[in-house]
């Protein structure tokens, strides 16, 4: 089985196969996983409850950059592959396609999707060869958790045919004049049972197994009491298919339990491909890390800043429109506001900018992400008050001094790049770097929040 293993948002050098690494069988993986993010045939796992729309990219594509005649036929000599901002795996037709995240997964998860982490468990996971397998670990873990605490162990009725001594339900008179013609003290009744034996229940018993099969007792190990319970209350553990979770109906109580079930068929699926050594069967989950870094960066702000600022996204509500007749919504990653008035708008942007220039670049803010601030500064701002839009990327800013910048035409208006560099790996040493970039960002946007309301007492004064 072939395996190409690549790092996110590496879309300038990429990976580069030889002739001798045999890359066309990765090419055609690659093909067959674009063809299935098109269709909608990809599990996107969603740690967050936004309801900003995503444009579909696959998350690998290619370029060939030579070819070579051998034995008159056409051979590719070298090929370069590059990602977009998705980290997971799939495993199509034979070959294993890998995205690890290019900077601290593990403290990013922790600190904006609530995933808590041992020392030991970040320990495990640094030191381990399991890809990204761990990481549906963790996160059915976390999806478990959260469907266990906001919601009841799920139950259903059944509807059960017996011969009691007490009558209860619905006589069955065919079964009754069979059986029962003779004896008086016996009744075959239809009636419905409550029972924990359903889909649900014995899909989290199946993938428990499943994940205590691969190794991963470090992750799960608290759920052992759980899964002894649920085998108590008759529940088995047999194995499930993934058409059964399909076709599950949630209600009101087992609302909580749907994303669970989405983890629960990404473990299922890559089992099944193993199985298959990936001949048959395909199998892929990706996470956006980009949505992420949003989310990580709102936490980030919302405690830096909770005791002056209010701080919230509107990705988790409804949005706003920018023409009337509800038409052309817009959805700012993160709004800041101070006593009811918005002072700054920051769009989490996880791409290489290290300076905003003054010309688009790779290195740069981009034309069409200056545009779209504009739009957000546009509507939530006017003439008279100050307002700031900040893009934030997890990097360095090569210019500190002249990443802030007015507009010509609205002195008011400000725009510019403040980023939050996260260091590469989740080792101890790196996260304190990281705590400590947090304290600089923060000190650095509330500089800039005191800006505008300073100058706002100052109009205000008429000074």
């Amino acid at each position: 089985m072939a395996i190409l293993d690549l790092k996110d948002s590496d879309f300038i050098n990429g990976v580069v196969l030889e002739r001798w690494q045999e890359p066309s069988a990765c090419m055609f993986a690659v093909d067959q996983l674009c063809r299935q993010f098109e269709d909608a045939r990809v599990n996107i796992i969603q740690l967050g409850n936004y309801t900003k729309p995503r444009i579909p990219e696959c998350p690998v594509n290619y370029t060939i950059e030579s070819l070579n005649w051998i034995h008159g036929k056409q051979v590719i000599d070298r090929c370069r592959f590059f990602t977009s901002h998705y980290i997971g795996m799939a495993v199509i037709n034979g070959v294993t396609i890998r995205i690890q995240p290019r900077i601290g997964s593990l403290y990013l998860l922790k600190y904006a999707a609530n995933i808590y982490l041992s020392e030991s468990e970040i320990e495990y996971r640094i030191n381990s060869n399991s890809g990204n397998d761990w990481m549906l670990a963790l996160l059915w873990r976390t999806f478990l958790n959260k469907a266990l605490t906001e919601g009841m162990t799920p139950k259903e009725y059944k509807c059960v045919t017996e011969n009691r001594r007490s009558f209860r339900g619905h006589m069955n008179v065919r079964k009754q004049i069979a059986t029962n013609c003779v004896r008086q003290d016996r009744f075959y009744c239809d009636y419905k049972k409550l029972s924990f034996d359903n889909t649900i229940n014995r899909t989290i018993r199946y993938t428990y197994a499943l994940l205590k099969e691969k190794k991963h007792d470090a992750i799960i190990q608290e759920f052992d009491a759980y899964d002894k319970r649920l085998e108590s209350f008759g529940v088995n553990n047999a194995e499930i298919d993934v058409h059964e979770i399909d076709r599950i109906r949630y209600n009101r109580l087992t609302a909580p339990y749907e994303s669970v079930m989405r983890i629960c068929m990404s473990i299922i699926n890559n089992h099944n491909a193993e199985l298959e050594n990936g001949a048959k069967k395909s199998f892929s989950y990706f996470i956006d890390i980009a949505e992420l870094w949003e989310m990580y960066l709102l936490k980030v702000l919302q405690r830096g800043l909770a005791d002056e600022y209010t701080v919230y996204s509107p990705n988790t509500g409804k949005g706003v429109y920018l023409l009337e007749n509800a038409s052309r919504e817009i959805r700012p990653d993160i709004i800041i506001e101070h006593n009811g008035r918005i002072v700054m708008i920051i769009d989490a942007k996880y791409k290489c900018y290290k300076r905003f220039g003054r010309t688009a670049g790779i290195d740069n803010v981009s034309r069409e992400d200056l545009y779209q601030m504009n739009t957000y500064l546009y509507h939530y701002g006017n003439r008279c008050d100050k307002i700031i839009g900040i893009f934030t990327a997890p990097y360095h800013d090569d210019d500190i001094d002249n990443n802030i910048l007015s507009y010509t035409s609205h002195a008011n208006h400000m725009i510019g790049l403040v980023n939050l560099p996260v260091d590469i790996g989740d080792e101890k040493g790196n996260i304190e770097k990281t705590k400590q970039s947090e304290q600089k960002y923060l000190s650095r946007i509330r500089d800039l929040l005191k800006l505008t309301i300073s100058l706002k007492s100052q109009l205000f004064m008429g000074i």
